[in-house]
């Protein structure tokens, strides 16, 4: 049997146009931007703090889509719909140009009205410190999304501009008229809580982050994925019957002491979580949760919680993954609890439980540097702690490991060998 490979460029334009864009897509895919389901990947795309890794990536596919239209005609129509998928707007100078131009009808950079309309289902604001943003901007911002009609993201998740000189509230109530919305990523530093009426009924994905003041509450009736973190001034309530996933970053208090999110899901709906939602003392209810698929903890809190986990002869057959953030991070003086390693020997050995977890065979860890100089911090407790519970794990139970913040933001594992775990220290 032979395989037929195109011989000419000719032969290679016969494929349908349907394989090329599959192929365009592929190569030129960033993990998380788009998605409305896949939850891992929104929560890795959203949770850098300052885009730089997200930057890149978008960086890169762009280079490949400018440098593949640039090779024939056909190739410049094909990849017309790649190049308007993803607006990124990192200045106050390119949205008024691309205002402009729209106004104009003069074509600029491929963006037409046409091919926003068509094409554009992803626009981000990334305007980082320095600029001077004023409210021209933010009528221009407004302007462009009026044309998006098929857009259902939109983040200012990673810009440095503050929420209310970027004209977040007006930005809001654009993105209400918009009716293919379902995703919403967006720091806050004031309170938003009536602008976000208009979105509750449509939202499927929301990202929350900054320091904001809320007082009213929200039921979301769609929202699937909820990321935030503790001390982001929350909505007062968040009501999300159909919650899939929802993850509650520490946002910096490694001590854990900050009030959480009142946050109400239904137990047999949730598919991942954070335990900040349940908090040590409820890590017993494990067993009404009953689609747990996944569960993260931070490394700090698997050292320093003394959790109530399920009784003995408890079965939670959903739980497929667990996720350690922060895996040997440094934790701050004071931190550590009163027994040294605290509580991770105890925590590591029930997560490893398969009477309890008959089905748990994936273990994820972030470690969040890359310069071993900086592992000379983990106590020698801590190692010899992990060494056991690598070797402890069964031979259907996998650790896999993510390096660095550019690996954890493309959501890529590495299989991790724990009989050589150690051997660079």
């Amino acid at each position: 049997m032979s395989t037929h490979l195109p011989s000419t460029a000719d032969d290679a334009f016969d494929l349908p146009v349907e394989i090329w864009h599959d192929i365009i897509d592929f190569a030129t895919n960033i993990p998380g931007a788009f998605t409305l389901r896949n939850y891992f990947d929104i929560e890795t795309f959203c949770e850098e703090t300052h885009g730089i890794s997200v930057g890149s990536a978008f960086q890169n596919a762009l280079a490949v889509k400018l440098a593949l239209s640039g090779t024939s005609k056909f190739f410049n129509r094909v990849v017309q719909r790649f190049l308007l998928r993803y607006i990124r707007i990192t200045s106050p100078k390119q949205v008024l140009i691309m205002s402009k131009s729209l106004e104009s009808g003069i074509r600029h950079g491929g963006i037409t009205q046409m091919g926003l309309e068509r094409w554009t289902i992803r626009v981000e604001v990334a305007v980082v410190t320095g600029y001077v943003w004023m409210p021209e901007h933010t009528a221009a911002i407004c302007y462009l999304l009026g044309f998006c009609k098929s857009m259902t993201s939109f983040s200012s998740l990673f810009t440095s501009i503050p929420g209310g000189q970027l004209g977040l509230p007006e930005i809001l109530k654009c993105l209400g008229s918009c009716p293919s919305l379902r995703r919403l990523e967006t720091r806050v530093d004031g309170d938003i809580g009536h602008d976000l009426q208009p979105l509750r009924s449509f939202l499927e994905v929301l990202c929350w982050r900054g320091k904001s003041r809320n007082s009213i509450s929200h039921e979301f009736p769609q929202l699937r994925v909820l990321i935030t973190n503790s001390d982001s001034g929350n909505p007062k309530q968040i009501i999300a019957p159909k919650l899939l996933a929802c993850v509650v970053a520490s946002g910096g208090d490694f001590r854990m002491t900050t009030p959480q999110p009142d946050i109400k899901v239904d137990a047999k709906v949730v598919e991942y979580l954070s335990p900040c939602l349940i908090q040590k003392d409820k890590l017993s209810d494990l067993p009404n949760w009953t689609s747990l698929k996944a569960i993260r903890f931070t490394y700090c809190s698997l050292v320093n919680w003394d959790c109530i986990w399920p009784n003995e002869g408890s079965v939670i057959p959903s739980l497929e993954c667990v996720l350690i953030d922060g895996f040997l991070m440094r934790l701050p003086d004071g931190t550590r609890g009163r027994f040294g390693s605290g509580y991770l020997q105890e925590n590591l050995k029930k997560l490893s439980t398969l009477s309890m977890f008959p089905n748990l065979r994936t273990f994820k860890l972030f470690l969040g540097f890359l310069d071993p100089v900086l592992q000379a911090w983990i106590p020698t407790e801590d190692r010899d702690i992990w060494s056991v519970w690598f070797s402890s794990l069964s031979s259907g139970q996998r650790v896999f490991i993510s390096r660095g913040q550019a690996e954890w933001v493309g959501n890529r594992w590495v299989e991790f060998d724990g009989q050589r775990a150690f051997a660079f220290w």
